[in-house]
């Protein structure tokens, strides 16, 4: 995004700055300085910094979702089914295109900061909010017609309406949403990450009592889950807000409202859409995976499953997230500081950890496949099926995470519009024909359609790695420094690598990673939540409640989260020029565009029920699944508050108040969704309004906190609503890969937040570091998931569900599941890498062609053709993530990273 700045405004903006004015100078060191063991230690240590309590954010934010599908799940079949076909509608119409829109966020304000341009932080963040709410508008009416969508498409009637009505009843999460992904940027680069890993927390602990309470106590069933969804965000939305407005940590970049933030609001958007396409075409594969799997034979087995898959994929995908977030930081943050090679050494960090993680998730998965089902089912045959199709999930896994990390510093960079480009190719032209091939010419089934997914990841990681290597970060500092240069006399330095720099990059790192995965995770944990309760209602309505959530996801949540993470750039960059008033500016506009954004949303989202029967699901399910996703709509406007207030906190490192938000929300949302679900004539409704209560207690938290202190997986579901049994494809599979994905999510901000930082800084070389310790700790984060999750496949599907054959069908794809969880790992810090550069566009490209052009069409064609049903869905998934993820690591290799800090500082010299 270019936007301009009358050099009358910098003096202006130059004298209002307190105290003395002191030019902000290179770093003295030599070129070889980064070859100093210290100087890698130091970068590993500020990577684990951001990475860990990030990954917490990102884990405990989607515990949300988790929580509320677990609680529905026990309602029965038909809910689980339309609570899950709900919420992945609503990632696909909504948060995923919210969140790629924020993501902007972490090339502006990740530079912006590194530059220490501190109040370009709120005004960025503002006008993202503002976007963003505006954009909810449009995104409330696509909820609002859930049913009828979902319908159209072809999926069950029943779960479709099922799936309607909980996406219209977390319509008010849409907004809070949308706000949540702008503070979360707006914190994460500016370092500040203990506040979001907090009220994430918080929030997460909220959800459950709340999900509870609206789904068996009240008895609202599926749409009480989603309504707690949206109080829930809403909740972490107000915990993250208070924060800033009050906190001394946000002083500087949060100077209240300001007019600021409605200029140059078209230039946020040439910038927020590449965000959002880069993350929606990566989402949207995903749910069109599951909405392939309905047209398998037995839909409710294959749907249920690869419900179960996904959401694991995810839930492994939030530590990626969280190191991408880390990295994008870090990248943005050195490069507006006019240090290029801080910028690599960063990106160097964090693919090593990426790697390490995303052995260690897939190993996790590969070892738990077994029970892994049993946590989503009490039938044995999907408990066996999940089994079967983990080792796939495990492989995606490793491939998402490293893409995720590549992705990071691409934000960071500012690369928004040539990741958009790579996930098209990677996801539309790579994943999604293959996921079809395999699916249903080779007929494969399920673990075909999941097959395509893996050559989507692959072709993404490939294009990713490819730009990163040809990436020249002293070039790029000096385009960062040309935009700066005439404000803060910033100037590029040449730093020298050494191993205490990489070791304070690590720590770095983890500082925002953990805590931007936990909130991820504990968002995310109240769809994963109310599925498993749900999913002991019966096959219906864990598979309709899958669909639900999936749609929920598709339609509404990623298109908020996209949207919000627009701010990883506005705010990131800005926080690194401190230019600290506009990362509040920026969060508010991004709240206020995310609003009107979940209004147009919520309205599709109440005809979701009928698209589905229209797109031949089967009836019950998309009757069930309408009626969740409608319940689902108050999530949608929490949402769209939540995710700029993520991106708020997470841009200033600020991670306290996100962890508590979200560690509050998770406890709240588990007794909440059990006694929604149980306890209440709710029943899988119950699901969806304890999602709605969560996500707005968690918007309710965050803002509160700062009033105190100063979209392609989810296609898979869609694709399972075809499968011959959808109930039992649609929930766990999606659930548990969605709720692992934090952690590498984490680690994806903590990477996005430094690059961003430190591109904004005019550091490229610290930026670079940073990039180097996120995949050295994805890597490790991989492994040890993966091998857990392999570990306890057995037992793993109890959690959602009582019938065995959930349980055993968990069982027998958690293998695959392992696998993706390493892919999910190195793609997402890959990917935080792009958002930290500003690539966001390149992020699109590389997971276009990774999901929709390799890895769907292989879903497909093993899910289909093969009869590999849910399996071969997944292994299309993992196709698409390896190739994801061979992108990504192809584009951070030859990353110029000086170049990269003078396109940062370029960006913020004509910013207003």
């Amino acid at each position: 995004m270019m936007i301009k700045i009358p050099f009358t405004f910098l003096i202006q903006q130059q004298k209002k700055m307190e105290g003395p004015q002191v030019p902000l100078l290179l770093n003295q060191e030599t070129s070889h300085d980064f070859d100093n063991t210290t100087t890698i230690i130091e970068e590993i240590k500020r990577q684990l910094r951001l990475a860990v309590p990030l990954i917490a954010v990102n884990i405990l934010q989607y515990c949300l979702q988790v929580i509320s599908i677990m609680f529905v799940g026990h309602l029965g079949e038909l809910s689980l089914s339309g609570a899950s076909m709900a919420t992945s509608f609503a990632s696909v119409t909504g948060f995923s295109v919210l969140l790629g829109m924020g993501s902007a966020l972490e090339t502006l304000c990740g530079q912006a900061y590194g530059a220490k341009q501190h109040h370009m932080l709120g005004i960025y963040t503002q006008r993202a909010m503002l976007v963003l709410l505006s954009l909810s508008i449009l995104l409330l009416l696509i909820w609002f017609n859930t049913s009828t969508i979902l319908i159209a498409c072809g999926q069950d009637r029943d779960i479709s309406n099922e799936a309607g009505q909980f996406n219209r009843w977390m319509i008010p999460g849409l907004f809070a949403y949308g706000i949540l992904q702008c503070l979360n940027r707006f914190l994460q680069t500016q370092n500040i990450v203990m506040p979001m890993m907090l009220t994430s927390g918080f929030t997460a602990l909220s959800h459950i009592l709340i999900c509870w309470i609206f789904v068996f106590k009240i008895g609202l069933g599926s749409k009480g889950a989603a309504l707690a969804n949206a109080i829930s965000y809403w909740i972490n939305v107000f915990l993250l807000a208070g924060y800033v407005k009050f906190s001394p940590a946000c002083r500087k970049t949060w100077t209240g409202f300001s007019k600021e933030a409605l200029d140059d609001i078209l230039d946020f958007i040439k910038l927020a859409i590449p965000s959002a396409v880069m993350i929606c075409f990566e989402y949207w594969s995903f749910e069109m995976v599951v909405l392939l799997s309905g047209l398998l034979p037995n839909p409710k087995l294959e749907t249920s499953v690869l419900s179960i898959s996904l959401n694991t994929c995810w839930m492994v995908y939030m530590v990626s997230v969280g190191l991408g977030g880390a990295i994008s930081t870090r990248v943005s943050n050195e490069l507006g500081a006019g240090r290029p090679q801080g910028a690599r050494l960063a990106l160097h960090v964090v693919v090593i950890v990426a790697i390490s993680v995303g052995l260690i998730i897939a190993t996790t998965t590969i070892l738990v496949r077994f029970v892994w089902g049993k946590l989503y089912s009490n039938e044995e045959e999907v408990i066996k099926y999940v089994a079967k199709i983990l080792p796939l999930l495990a492989l995606s896994d490793f491939l998402d995470g490293f893409q995720c990390v590549l992705s990071g510093a691409a934000r960071g960079c500012g690369w928004q519009k040539l990741c958009a480009f790579i996930n098209l190719g990677a996801y539309y032209v790579v994943g999604l024909p293959s996921s079809v091939l395999f699916a249903f010419v080779f007929d494969t089934g399920g673990l075909g359609l999941w097959m395509g997914i893996i050559c989507a990841l692959l072709v993404q990681n490939v294009a990713l790695i490819a730009i990163n290597i040809c990436t020249n970060w002293d070039k790029e500092g000096l385009l960062v420094k040309e935009k700066l240069l005439e404000e803060n006399n910033i100037e590029v330095r040449d730093e020298e690598v050494k191993w205490d720099v990489i070791w304070m990059e690590i720590k770095r790192i983890g500082y925002l990673a953990g805590p931007m995965a936990s909130v991820t995770l504990s968002q995310y944990l109240l769809q994963v939540i109310s599925m498993m309760m749900v999913g002991h209602l019966g096959q219906l309505y864990l598979s309709s409640t899958a669909i639900a959530v999936s749609l929920a996801t598709v339609t509404g949540l990623t298109l908020l989260l996209g949207m919000a993470s627009a701010l990883e750039t506005l705010c990131g960059q800005a926080y690194g020029a401190k230019q600290y008033k506009k990362i509040g500016t920026q969060t508010y506009t991004a709240i206020f565009s995310l609003f009107i954004v979940c209004i147009p949303l919520s309205m599709l989202w109440i005809y979701i029920g009928r698209l589905l029967v229209f797109i031949g699901q089967d009836p019950h399910i998309s009757h069930e699944a309408g009626r969740f996703i409608m319940c689902l709509i108050p999530t949608l406007f929490g949402t769209a508050a939540l995710q700029p207030l993520v991106r708020y906190y997470l841009m200033q490192s600020m991670i306290l108040p996100l962890i508590i938000s979200s560690c509050v929300t998770i406890a709240i949302h588990v007794p909440l969704c059990w006694l929604l679900v149980y306890h209440t004539s709710f029943k899988n409704i119950g699901a969806a309004f304890a999602m709605d209560i969560s996500i707005w207690l968690n918007v309710t938290i965050l803002a509160s906190y700062m009033s105190l202190e100063g979209w392609s997986f989810e296609f898979i579901v869609l694709l399972s609503g075809l499968l011959p049994n959808p109930e039992l494809e649609t929930s766990v599979f999606l659930n548990t890969i969605a709720t692992l994905y934090s952690i590498p999510y984490g680690l994806s901000s903590a990477v996005s937040t430094r690059v961003s930082n430190e591109l904004g800084a005019g550091n490229p070389q610290r930026a670079r570091i940073s990039v180097f310790t996120v995949m050295l700790l994805t890597v490790m984060e991989a492994i040890l998931i993966s091998a857990t999750l392999f570990g306890f496949r057995n037992i793993f599907g109890f959690i959602y569900s009582s019938e065995m054959e959930v349980v055993n069908y968990v069982a027998k794809i958690a293998p695959l599941l392992s696998l993706s969880v390493i892919m999910d790992a190195l793609q997402a810090s890959l990917s935080g890498v792009a958002r930290g550069c500003g690539w966001q566009h390149i992020g699109a490209y590389v997971n276009l062609a990774s999901f929709y052009l390799f890895g769907i069409p292989i879903a497909i064609l093993l899910g289909f053709w093969l009869e590999l049903r849910g399996k071969g869905l997944w292994i299309g998934i993992l196709c698409g993530a390896t190739l994801q993820t061979i992108l990504l690591s192809i584009i951070t290799s030859f990353t110029n990273w000086k170049k990269q800090a003078e396109m940062a500082k370029e960006r913020l010299l004509e910013v207003k």
